[in-house]
């Protein structure tokens, strides 16, 4: 019998084959695609002199306590009963280079500790590996953007899809108000253009903008 592929030895070829397609048509989950993606960011912070402790989950959800508009948000080890960082990324998130650049602030708050909040030492951690910006809505400089989009590329499209709350409306203003998600660039644009031709990009994050929502009085 000829041996199958290394991690399906001992197995027919035909059995081995099945268990490869099996494999790459699966349907990722968000929580493996964002796992997969710290791993892969992992190497950038030690290249900078950090280490992200091994203990990191994430997954997708809205920041407890800090308002629909925050982008992600990150809780000590110290809360949880495994001793695990557990970050939150938005669900009004799916483009993969602002999901990655998210992340990657998130992790910062891993390795300086949450108590340090945006102070100095997540300054200096977070320009280390290339965000840049205000530290409450940080971006990714050129290089690090760069990275971020190889690790895209690699990680495959990222299985979301962007959700807007119910308990919110549209502007009905002639000019929309639009924000980029990974840092505090914002303008308004025609709603015919909005609608039809789509959010304009951050000139500074290359990502696309996104609709202001208005809270429900």
């Amino acid at each position: 019998m000829t041996p199958g592929p290394p991690k399906f030895k001992g197995m027919t070829p035909e059995t081995a084959k099945a268990k490869m397609k099996a494999r790459e048509t699966r349907t990722e989950a968000r929580e493996e695609w964002l796992q997969r993606a710290v791993s892969a960011i992992r190497p950038i912070f030690k290249k900078a002199g950090f280490d992200v402790p091994q203990k990191v989950r994430v997954s997708v959800g809205f920041p407890y306590g800090a308002g629909r508009k925050a982008a992600g948000q990150c809780f000590s080890s110290e809360m949880s009963a495994d001793k695990t960082f557990e970050i939150f990324v938005t669900p009004m998130l799916a483009e993969p280079a602002a999901v990655l650049t998210v992340a990657a602030h998130e992790l910062v708050h891993t390795v300086v500790g949450i108590k340090a909040k945006h102070g100095k030492e997540f300054k200096a951690c977070a320009n280390a590996i290339g965000l840049e910006g205000k530290m409450t809505a940080t971006h990714a400089g050129e290089d690090l953007a760069a990275k971020l989009a190889g690790i895209a590329e690699k990680l495959g499209p990222y299985p979301h899809a962007e959700l807007i709350p119910t308990f919110e409306k549209k502007q009905t203003a002639r000019l929309i108000k639009v924000s980029c998600p990974s840092c505090d660039y914002v303008c308004r644009v025609c709603r015919v253009h909005l609608d039809g031709k789509g959010a304009p990009i951050c000139p500074a994050c290359k990502v696309q903008f996104i609709e202001e929502t208005l809270e429900e009085e």
